[in-house]
């Protein structure tokens, strides 16, 4: 697949940890969310859970605030997994990636 720019507005929080994808009736996907930023996350996939740009997702994830649960759109896919835009974020997950940020120098996320 051809790599594209990506082109962010917001700091990205080099993070890795686990995540869960609920698609519809296709059930459940795991992955790993190799870095997150205030709209949205990148998550590595194999090439069998792939998906395409459009389709929404339910994302599951931990971190120091608890279990996010965030509804997301998938807005680029390539030969590595597939970046998603959250399509809702509340307080908490605001809160939590602000100080994901602050405990990453050089970070700019507000």
């Amino acid at each position: 697949m051809e790599q594209r720019p990506e082109n962010r507005t917001e700091k990205r929080i080099l993070r890795t940890m686990n995540v869960v994808l609920h698609k519809g009736g296709n059930g459940l996907l795991g992955g790993r969310i190799r870095n997150i930023s205030g709209n949205g996350i990148y998550i590595e996939l194999t090439p069998e859970q792939r998906m395409k740009p459009g389709d929404t997702v339910r994302l599951a994830f931990k971190t120091h605030f608890g279990l996010h649960i965030v509804p997301s759109r998938v807005v680029r896919v390539d030969d590595s997994g597939s970046a998603m835009a959250f399509t809702r974020r509340d307080e908490r997950l605001t809160a939590a990636l602000a100080r994901m940020s602050r405990e990453e120098p050089g970070s700019t996320l507000a």
